[in-house]
């Protein structure tokens, strides 16, 4: 484990084909939450959101609002925001022109564009908060349990959902265009299941019930707009297409809960229409499948693919990073390879020097290194805590170091800042050694040593 400030030599585990030199710059911490009965509730100030405005500098957002699936859902502290404009070298306080409302539910999106190669962006919102599938008359085609039994979903049909419901909004910059162009999106896929919750447990033996929604990018798990990951939600594949990803539902042979398929998704009129072209990661062997976090990036012609295989449970072992990837755009993938030992929002940070990272988390914050296209890692680079191997040889119940008395909820955010380094965002929940939550930047720099 290294400290800040401090340089590592990595050496591959298997091979590199340089050396590297990595060093973390003394971490910011940007807010300590007051510990009161709003914070201390699972999941507040777990997920915060890091990303570019428009204008370059970058803003960290977190609502204050709890990760589960309590049919609660205001905000339960307040709401932080702030802004930094050197590449997180000077954090200040930020107020964001959308509401905490708009923020939340998605329709008035902060500025999250996507960068292309050809100097173009792009960026996808939800044309309003989600569809009321009831309300649609939309029925479910089964019921299933939830991976963690903490809901009751229905797996709905998406061809059963009228498109209007299914419909977003794409705004297509070109290079040197002075506006956007603005045009209706979604995902034509039909097979497409997805899930919505219809109870939610919020104690022992009750299960309310919950108004089933569903937004086509948020409740698809695409990451196009929400999501686990970031700018690595989108990728150009070598044929022109865009690619991304969305989860396709599954019941389980018995029907008596559900497992998850990642699937790659393509655009080939700039962000209009969204086909299915591969299966990016199945059930893979584990109980529940593959999740909505995912990170996907193009190395050359290849479009390389890491996954979250976790799915909150114990029921479900099966908890680390997977990666696939396809060499001919997309179209088939590679058996996943386990790359990770846990995995909680995994991305891969393609740097301008050659050099790939792999972030992921809990337990812990850390990093991994790759020089060859992601075929072979080098030695861990931990931000916070430990690893789930560490944390298992210190006696430790792996649970409850990844759920229960937790140093971080490790759902990260990165930045790329320059050519050999980026920012992650992390949280911790012991800061100062108690028990109190704060938000976390933290910039590596990785450098070749050839």
């Amino acid at each position: 484990m290294t400290t800040p400030g401090t340089s590592l030599t990595v050496k591959g585990r298997r091979s590199l084909s340089s050396a590297l030199d990595v060093r973390l710059r003394e971490r910011q911490v940007l807010f300590v939450a007051p510990d009161n009965e709003g914070t201390r509730q699972w999941g507040v100030y777990g997920c915060p959101d890091m990303f570019r405005d428009e204008d370059g500098s970058i803003v960290v957002y977190d609502g204050g609002y709890m990760d589960t699936y309590d049919i609660d859902d205001s905000a339960k502290a307040s709401a932080v925001a702030f802004r930094s404009r050197d590449n997180g070298l000077i954090w200040e306080p930020w107020e964001p022109q959308a509401s905490a409302t708009e923020l939340r539910e998605g329709y008035g999106a902060p500025n999250k564009w996507f960068s292309l190669a050809d100097g173009a962006r792009v960026q996808f919102v939800p044309k309003g908060p989600p569809a009321d599938l009831n309300a649609l008359g939309v029925t479910p085609r089964g019921m299933v349990i939830s991976a963690n039994e903490y809901g009751l979903m229905g797996i709905c049909h998406a061809a059963d959902i009228p498109l209007t419901a299914r419909t977003f909004t794409v705004r297509y910059q070109p290079a040197g265009a002075d506006t956007p162009e603005v045009a209706d999106a979604v995902f034509d896929v039909p097979d497409w299941h997805v899930a919505a919750t219809l109870k939610a447990k919020t104690g022992p033996a009750t299960w309310p019930d919950v108004r089933p929604s569903f937004s086509s990018l948020s409740h698809g798990g695409s990451g196009l707009y929400h999501g686990a990951t970031g700018q690595e939600a989108l990728a150009e594949a070598a044929d022109g297409a865009w690619i991304s990803a969305i989860v396709h539902c599954r019941a389980t042979e018995r029907n008596s809960t559900v497992f998850y398929e990642l699937l790659c998704v393509a655009s080939t009129d700039h962000g209009k229409t969204w086909r299915a072209r591969g299966v990016i990661v199945g059930r893979a062997g584990t109980t529940f499948g593959a999740t909505e976090e995912f990170s996907l990036i193009r190395l050359g012609d290849e479009l390389v693919c890491v996954d979250r295989m976790d799915q909150a449970t114990v029921y479900d072992p099966h908890r680390y990073t997977v990666l696939a990837r396809s060499s001919d755009n997309g179209f088939t993938w590679s058996a996943p390879e386990r790359v990770a030992s846990s995995s909680v929002t995994p991305h891969l940070v393609n740097l301008e020097n050659g050099v790939v990272a792999l972030v992921f988390g809990r337990p812990g914050v850390h990093v991994q290194f790759s020089t060859d296209g992601c075929r072979s890692w080098g030695a861990l680079t931990s931000l916070i805590g430990k690893t789930a191997e560490e944390e298992v040889a210190a006696g430790r119940d792996l649970m409850d170091a990844m759920y229960g008395d937790t140093v971080s909820y490790s759902n990260t955010r990165t930045v790329i800042t320059g050519p050999d380094r980026f920012l992650v965002l992390y949280t911790d929940f012991k800061y100062g050694g108690e028990r109190r939550k704060a938000i976390v930047v933290q910039e590596v720099i990785v450098t070749r040593k050839d």
